[in-house]
């Protein structure tokens, strides 16, 4: 357990963690995140689930506990994104959801703890001829200006949708 004095208490959830246990309620919550956002919950939880089971080092997961119970989580997986491998953060919950807003110490206990993944990643990676992860990428539904503020984000590109057309 990570604990850097903060209100959440970052856990990892690995196969081989000691709080392993906890993966259920990790994955879960990021099925019921993934769908609140309007996305497809199950496949992505089942891809965490296989990367889970393989004890794959491209996928991150930790429970963000207050007084021992679940009030967030993170998740985060080694991707390929613009012709290279980088350390995605598919999502993070440490939202106010009860009521106690997440503290700029919390923010950084989380990026310590992707860092720390990172690192582990790498030895893997490069150990498989790959280049080290050199950058975190997200996107979010929330005002940038927060992950900007909070955790040293900064905007590099916009990103566009468009519906695939009846019939494709």
């Amino acid at each position: 357990m990570v604990n850097f004095d903060a209100q959440f208490e970052v856990v990892p959830v690995g196969r081989d963690d000691k709080d392993s246990h906890l993966a259920l309620a990790v994955f879960e919550r990021a099925k019921a995140m993934a769908e609140r956002q309007g996305g497809q919950g199950q496949p992505f939880a089942d891809e965490l689930w296989r990367l889970w089971s393989q004890r794959s080092p491209a996928v991150g997961a930790w429970a963000l506990l207050r007084d021992g119970v679940a009030a967030g989580h993170l998740v985060a997986t080694v991707q390929v994104w613009d012709y290279e491998h980088v350390a995605w953060i598919n999502q993070v919950e440490l939202d106010a959801t009860d009521g106690h807003p997440a503290t700029q110490e919390d923010w950084d206990a989380a990026l310590r703890t992707l860092d720390e993944w990172v690192g582990r990643a790498n030895v893997a990676l490069v150990a498989q001829g790959g280049r080290p992860i050199k950058r975190f990428i997200m996107c979010t539904p929330h005002n940038p200006k927060i992950f900007e503020r909070r955790a040293g984000f900064r905007s590099i590109r916009t990103l566009l949708e468009r519906p695939v057309r009846a019939g494709a």
